[in-house]
């Protein structure tokens, strides 16, 4: 069974009809999914664990004693690398071990990619345009479009790919995904989605709801969302540039060889990686 782990980047919430008043949401929301096999996931978690033993330490050379304190995030890498540039420290304690020179930073950047070619994961990316979307249709949500199309790109490519393989989602405890799920809501959008389509997919292949994980428990579990969360922030910033963003904090050339491809065509664009509503360009990837 291949698991896919699960994160997020932007905010769910749908864009905002002409006059609203409130805080203004992200432009875009990031659902990506970075898939191993089951028997792989000891070592890949132990793997990120001895990176974060070997790279993230407190300024004394000890270890923080919340994991909070560690946690690898697609944005605290942006932040330490672009406070280095600067000449200044990096917010969170650990990375400023890591960034205090350009070799440090080089060294867990380097040993990050490591880590995505040697499980060689599979990825699927779906970025959800708020603001075309809110254009186009107002009914769909785009929480709810996001997971469809996730659920869709798996069921097919195992379908068409990876015959006899079965998935389920992995993701940490989230309330408003969570009710998503129990009330409905999901399997409505899932269908209605699955409808645009000229063949449905064979759902069966996903488990219909992911698992839901406690971070404080499910030790293993929470180091390989990590990568999830890298992949998703990375994703954002390239559907706002409509490029692949180059600089290696954003680790985009590690993430794009294991974008799966789409059964059909072949393609990354429409395959590991969907933007909804789909663009007249898509963004243009290094590969």
């Amino acid at each position: 069974m291949l698991l896919f782990y699960v994160d997020e980047c932007g905010d769910a919430k749908a864009w905002p009809g002409a006059g609203a008043k409130g805080p203004t949401p992200s432009d875009y929301f990031v659902l990506a999914a970075v898939g191993i096999p089951d028997t792989a996931r000891q070592n890949a978690a132990e793997a990120l664990m001895a990176l974060r033993a070997r790279h993230l330490k407190l300024p004394d050379g000890s270890m923080p004693p919340q994991w909070e304190g560690q946690e690898i995030k697609g944005r605290y890498l942006a932040q330490a690398a672009r406070a280095l540039l600067k000449g200044d420290q990096p917010a969170r304690p650990v990375f400023r071990t890591a960034f205090k020179s350009t070799g440090g930073a080089t060294g867990l950047l380097h040993s990050l990619r490591n880590i995505f070619n040697r499980y060689r994961p599979t990825i699927f990316v779906v970025a959800i345009d708020k603001k075309r979307l809110a254009e186009e249709d107002r009914s769909i949500d785009p929480l709810g479009a996001a997971y469809a199309i996730l659920h869709q790109r798996v069921a097919q490519t195992l379908d068409k790919v990876l015959a006899g393989e079965a998935a389920i989602f992995v993701a940490d405890q989230q309330v408003e995904h969570e009710a998503y799920f129990r009330d409905g809501r999901m399997n409505a959008a899932r269908d209605a989605m699955a409808a645009r389509l000229k063949g449905a997919p064979n759902f069966n292949r996903v488990l219909d709801k992911p698992l839901w994980i406690d971070s404080s428990l499910s030790e293993w579990d929470r180091e390989i969302i990590q990568l999830a969360d890298i992949v998703a922030y990375s994703t954002y910033e390239l559907v706002k540039r409509n490029a692949a963003p180059a600089e290696d904090y954003y680790l985009w050339a590690a993430i794009e060889p294991w974008l799966a491809r789409h059964w059909g065509s072949g393609k990354v664009a429409g395959g590991g990686l969907a933007v909804f509503p789909k663009p007249k360009r898509y963004p243009t990837l290094n590969g």
